[in-house]
């Protein structure tokens, strides 16, 4: 067994934050800054300067997450961006994966934006069976990483799903909350979708779209791939079409 060392934020600032374009890019629920790494790559080698914090108990197992809360990683999120706006950057847009697509949405309802891009973000309530089951499943992959035995994973995935998992709860009033308030959205809205994603994602692409009151949207559907929309096949293309989309505003 070994320890795995916590990912870290990212932040590859300009030289001149008033003449640039800085993104904030949020991750989704059990991920941290690694999932979004290429394409913040991609952006920093366009100019654009890229900001990506990790929430509240991620990175260290799914223990740690249960025993955080919606509250806290909202509020991550929050001063992030505060912190990209301390240095007066002209442009401040916002690219969210899954959970981090619904910060982005409700910070783009409270802030001044220039632009929100979502990746396979879910808007709808959630089951919190749903949830749970994909907690249980992250927590057991954690630990076949650190090496665990089979014994002591079986032993410590019985203690895990006798934790309080209310926090999914949350989590899920959080997301339905946020959809309530589409139309408050004035700022330009780009919404990327994996076609091979679940249902619930497929249909909250759609819901975001259509409801949020920017006018200025587009929505793109991408064959090839599922919820990691930025690991998969067609990510250099996904790549592109943000860079082409942050550029064109």
């Amino acid at each position: 067994m070994f320890k795995i060392a916590r990912p870290k934020p990212i932040f590859h600032p300009t030289s001149h934050p008033a003449d640039s374009h800085a993104i904030l890019l949020l991750h989704g629920f059990t991920g941290t800054p690694q999932d979004l790494k290429k394409l913040i790559t991609f952006l920093k080698n366009r100019g654009f300067a890229c900001c990506a914090p990790i929430y509240h108990g991620h990175g260290m197992g799914a223990e740690a997450i249960v025993h955080s809360s919606v509250d806290l990683w909202w509020q991550d999120a929050v001063n992030a961006l505060e912190f990209l706006q301390s240095y007066q950057y002209g442009k401040i847009s916002i690219v969210g994966h899954s959970m981090g697509g619904v910060f982005a949405l409700r910070l783009a309802q409270q802030y001044a934006l220039t632009s929100v891009t979502t990746l396979c973000s879910p808007i709808q309530k959630r089951p919190v069976d749903d949830l749970q089951r994909r907690l249980i499943s992250y927590a057991e992959e954690y630990k076949k990483f650190e090496q665990k035995t089979a014994f002591q994973i079986e032993q410590e995935l019985a203690e895990f799903a006798q934790l309080d998992f209310s926090m999914l709860e949350e989590l899920s009033k959080f997301t339905q909350i946020t959809g309530q308030h589409l139309p408050s959205i004035e700022c330009p809205v780009q919404v990327l979708q994996g076609e091979l994603d679940d249902a619930c994602y497929l249909e909250s692409a759609k819901i975001i779209f259509d409801q949020a009151g920017s006018t200025v949207k587009e929505i793109k559907n991408y064959p090839n791939s599922g919820h990691m929309l930025m690991q998969e096949a067609d990510h250099q293309q996904v790549f592109r079409d943000i860079a082409g989309f942050l550029a064109s505003i």
